[in-house]
């Protein structure tokens, strides 16, 4: 499995860009105010993306990489 690679900058945008479906497959986003930008990419791929989240769900993403980054192959 390829690593995640991602670092913390300031924000891209003003509003979080986490989204999420709920229990009927329709999607919300969070509403919140950004504070932090993620850039990240897989390591076998060169595209990188990047997204504006709230203090939230930044250390949400950022606990679902840490522990996709430390499963064993």
């Amino acid at each position: 499995m390829a690593k995640i690679l991602f670092k913390r900058t300031t924000p891209f945008s003003e509003v979080c860009g986490f989204v999420v479906a709920d229990e009927y497959g329709e999607y919300e986003r969070c509403d919140d105010d950004s504070d932090f930008g993620l850039y990240f990419r897989r390591e076998s791929n060169q595209i990188v993306t990047m997204v504006s989240l709230c203090h939230y769900h930044t250390i949400y993403q950022e606990s679902v990489w840490v522990g996709e980054n430390s499963r064993e192959s």
